[in-house]
């Protein structure tokens, strides 16, 4: 009975781990895109489930964890907040609160329905189907929102689209550290698809190793933000792509989208020659890192032998031009 039991519980965690990788579930606080390690939001059942420790510390609360009680301690101003993992109520200044679903423990994360963060801290909760995000505006932005301008309108970018930048500082795969982040700004001097001339994107440098004897340098970027002119901040889930022919195609209205052979790729800037560094496609979707990192060497050193050329750094000045594609929809009121 007991290794059935123990049968059991391994098939439930492995279906959870599965559930939360292939939903692929965003959460922004008043925009910006909160990043967790480990369990990612997921749906269980018919309830969204959050990490609570990265939504609450995002929104400036303290958490602590009691491994004695079970338990998670929120602090956020005059605000306490307590519940017990599998308990149904919670506490909030000393008084019950009921939850639509209990707080589970899952990889060691505590998850708490989505619905209990606008409950207990008072945050406007939205769930925004097309792009699957979870978007949490705090009270003083939340009363804001709720008045919007006369004539606002939701604005929709499909995934697929690119968007044409230039970089606005210097970046290299010697000098950039992982966690560096950039802007780069919108290409055209008019409106783009909808995003006004100004725009710009905040990017993350994921991954920079510098040149090492035969191996060329690799810079990885990763784009999170889109922020308007007028201060608002639209979070996003895009990645790198390179504007020839044989990556996009120009539409009818001016717009470029990512042909279908390149919907998927993962593309870094690799060190080749005297230049500034060529996107180049990878056939790896692990994070590049260990033993995965060597074997992409080993094959950018193979590209590199067979194009004659010479390892390098990347160095990417101000002003390099390269595209943005929007791997999920971008939806905002315009």
């Amino acid at each position: 009975m007991r290794t059935n039991m123990k049968g059991t519980l391994l098939v439930g965690a492995l279906a959870l781990a599965a559930i939360s990788s292939a939903q692929g579930i965003r959460v922004t606080v008043n925009n910006d895109p909160v990043a967790f390690s480990g369990t990612q939001p997921m749906t269980i059942g018919s309830r969204v489930y959050v990490p609570m420790r990265g939504v609450f510390e995002e929104m400036g609360a303290y958490v602590q964890w009691q491994p004695a009680a079970q338990a998670v301690m929120a602090t956020q101003g005059d605000k306490n907040v307590r519940l017990v993992i599998g308990n149904t109520l919670a506490s909030v200044n000393g008084t019950s609160v009921a939850m639509d679903a209990p707080a589970r423990l899952i990889n060691g994360r505590t998850m708490v329905p989505l619905r209990f963060i606008s409950e207990s801290l008072g945050a406007q909760v939205n769930w925004i189907a097309p792009s699957r995000t979870v978007e949490i505006i705090t009270s003083v932005i939340a009363s804001e929102r709720n008045q919007p301008p006369v004539g606002t309108t939701e604005m929709l970018i499909e995934d697929g689209t690119v968007i044409p930048v230039v970089l606005d500082r210097e970046l290299s795969s010697s000098d950039s550290r992982v966690g560096d982040r950039f802007t780069a700004s919108l290409r055209s001097t008019g409106s783009y698809s909808g995003l006004p001339a100004g725009t710009k994107i905040e990017g993350r440098v994921v991954t920079a190793k510098e040149k090492e004897g035969r191996n060329p340098g690799v810079l990885e970027l990763d784009f999170e933000r889109v922020m308007l002119p007028d201060g608002r901040s639209l979070a996003i889930d895009g990645s790198l792509i390179d504007l020839n022919n044989n990556s996009v195609e120009r539409r009818s209205d001016g717009t470029y989208v990512a042909k279908a052979a390149s919907r998927d790729d993962r593309l870094v800037y690799a060190g080749y020659g005297a230049g500034a560094g060529l996107i180049v496609g990878l056939l790896t979707k692990k994070p590049l890192e260990g033993a995965v990192l060597g074997g992409v060497l080993g094959y950018l050193y193979g590209e590199l032998q067979r194009s004659n050329q010479q390892a390098a750094d990347v160095r990417l000045r101000p002003g390099t031009e390269f595209g943005v594609r929007l791997d999920r929809d971008l939806v905002w009121r315009g």
